[in-house]
């Protein structure tokens, strides 16, 4: 004799055609991608260890912490298995070869996005991708941008950074002199505003943090559009302010002194550029995160 418990009474994993569990071709897939994505990360480690990708190490945790937060989300939804993922997952391993022949690592980088994408939606369905698609789309910071696109907007922050600085300078009644990005104080003493230090480093973690940001709390499209957008003038505020510090003690304490406020002022102007950007944040309505920790 069968007995069927009536429809009412069944949670949402078991209905039918339900596939709520994971099977040994979804595992063995994983397993597979995962032996395939441990070169990338052994190729794009070393991008990790210069000026402008230091950054970089945390975007793996802050992925997984983000997709983590959805955990809730992702209890509700039903899989369906979507075969167009097969593209996706074609399209990143695709990448990965070209960057493998080519010797270009950032490319290995910015496959881990279809790839993970086209996981996603191939074993689990549209409506997994979805919820998933920021904390995969984020995946992007992994390695820092290349050369050709940073340096321009590097010597650009330089130049306008030197420029602020010594304005301020100026107002604050300290006659100094300036030859591009380099500063010249009383007794011959140089600042070198060079691009290492002009302030892309406090624009990227910004920018990043910006889209976290916007993406823990329920507001709306241009709110996070203008969380973004002020990035770039945080950064250089904090930046042109950093500078002003450390031409003040190298006015007075000479070589010496620049040599001791250079990394105490980074620390103090990135905790100020932290603040105001929490300021703006709470301005704009990010009050209450829509995550349950």
């Amino acid at each position: 004799m069968i007995v069927q418990a009536p429809a009412e009474n069944l949670r949402p994993d078991e209905g039918p055609g339900s596939t709520q569990s994971l099977g040994w071709p979804v595992i063995l897939l994983a397993i597979a991608l995962i032996g395939l994505c441990v070169p990338v990360f052994v190729d794009i480690q070393p991008l990790w260890h210069n000026e402008r990708g230091g950054h970089c190490i945390f975007i793996l945790p802050l992925c997984l912490a983000l997709a983590w937060l959805r955990r809730d989300l992702l209890k509700g939804i039903t899989w369906k298995p979507d075969p167009r993922g097969l593209w996706l997952l074609g399209l990143g391993l695709g990448m990965e070869l070209f960057s493998f022949l080519f010797k270009m690592a950032f490319i290995e980088g910015y496959s881990m996005v279809p790839i993970l994408a086209g996981f996603v939606l191939l074993c689990f369905g549209g409506s997994m991708l979805s919820a998933l698609s920021f904390p995969i789309a984020m995946m992007i910071f992994i390695v820092p941008f290349p050369n050709a696109v940073i340096s321009p907007i590097s010597q650009w922050i330089s130049v306008k950074s030197a420029d602020g600085s010594v304005g301020a300078m100026h107002i604050l009644g300290y006659p100094i002199a300036q030859d591009g990005n380099i500063i010249h104080l009383h007794g011959g003493v140089e600042v070198v505003v060079a691009d290492v230090c002009s302030g892309f480093n406090k624009l990227s973690i910004l920018f990043i943090m910006s889209l976290v940001y916007g993406d823990m709390f329920p507001i709306s499209a241009w709110r996070r559009f203008a969380l973004t957008a002020c990035a770039l003038p945080i950064a250089m505020v904090s930046n042109v302010m950093r500078i002003t510090i450390i031409l003040l003690v190298s006015n007075y304490g000479g070589v010496r002194g620049l040599h001791a406020i250079h990394d105490w002022a980074e620390i103090i102007v990135v905790v100020i550029a932290f603040f105001l950007f929490l300021g703006l944040g709470t301005l704009l309505g990010c009050k209450r995160p829509r995550f349950s920790v």
